[in-house]
């Protein structure tokens, strides 16, 4: 991507990670986090995202069964849940200067008693410059998650354009949104969780709808987006087996969900248009994996996602 303007100019090598999490452990998690960094970093990416709650992962159980039925899973998610400050962040922090990158991180944040869906700002030089929560979880989500104050929706001045993100279906508010164009941002981060959840029953969930949200986001804040989507339950890891006690819940939960994407918007057709030009430049993406080359990323396939280069 392009940046262009008073502050900023240049190209931007972005990565967007779809993977399936190491579910509900936070050491492996952590792990993963930083040779995915390395890795997007060998690429030639300056910024890395990552999906909605990639550490310790997604709370699938919350859609499957009653509350009573999810509760074997919440002491255990909360066990593995991260702090804001604490040793795992910091370890995430310390890849991003080992490799000059800045990354922004979607995971279960742990605060006193309460947990909240957070994203930690990581700057090139190992500062965490912001973790904001989830305004409003989503639905259920509500059942596991806290919610935001509000006073964290912010856009960051850093050394590639200034960058915000927000959550899932904070894509579908319209003021918080409109907070973020306010402030001038140029990069954002739409961390999803994954499209996998009743496929075929509920488009409001599915790809259809919710990479349509990232791009309107894109037209409509003339912004760069990147669109991280985690994987559930590829074949030999444990996704779908962890939440899914029953041939319905498979039914319901399926396997896939990958629909990582970059968005941006081309320029004015013509100098005469009575619309503003827009600020960015079209961009063409491509997608690269470690074993597959593909013009789309397969919905299964694990790995990072790397933007080329735009021209303005």
């Amino acid at each position: 991507m392009t940046l262009s303007g008073s502050n900023r100019r240049g190209v931007v090598g972005v990565a967007a990670v779809q993977a399936e999490p190491r579910w509900l452990d936070l050491e492996a998690g952590v792990t993963q986090v930083v040779e995915l960094i390395a890795e997007a970093a060998r690429g030639g990416a300056q910024l890395i995202a990552f999906g909605e709650t990639f550490i310790p992962g997604y709370t699938w159980w919350i859609w499957l069964d009653s509350p009573a039925w999810g509760m074997q899973f919440v002491a255990r998610y909360a066990d593995n849940a991260m702090t804001r400050d604490g040793e795992h962040i910091q370890r995430i922090a310390a890849a991003a200067v080992e490799h000059g990158v800045h990354v922004v991180l979607g995971f279960s944040e742990k605060a006193g008693g309460s947990l909240y869906m957070s994203q930690a700002f990581i700057d090139d030089a190992g500062q965490v410059i912001d973790v904001r929560r989830k305004f409003k979880p989503t639905h259920v989500e509500r059942t596991v998650f806290g919610e935001g104050d509000g006073s964290d929706i912010q856009v960051h001045d850093t050394r590639i354009g200034r960058l915000g993100g927000l959550n899932c279906w904070e894509h579908f508010q319209p003021l918080t949104k409109y907070a973020l164009f306010s402030m001038g941002e140029q990069i954002h981060v739409a961390s999803w969780p994954s499209f996998s959840l009743y496929r075929g029953a509920a488009t409001a969930l599915g790809p259809q709808v919710n990479t349509a949200a990232s791009l309107v986001h894109a037209v409509e804040g003339q912004t760069f987006v990147l669109a991280p989507c985690s994987v559930v339950g590829q074949v030999g890891q444990v996704g779908q087996d962890l939440w899914c006690d029953t041939e319905q819940k498979r039914q319901l939960l399926q396997q896939g969900g990958g629909f990582t994407r970059t968005s941006t918007v081309p320029r004015a057709a013509s100098s005469r248009s009575p619309w503003p030009r827009p600020r960015r430049a079209w961009c063409t993406p491509t997608w690269t994996f470690r074993s597959s080359r593909s013009p789309s990323p397969p919905p299964t396939q694990s790995g990072t996602t790397r933007a080329q280069t735009c021209s303005s």
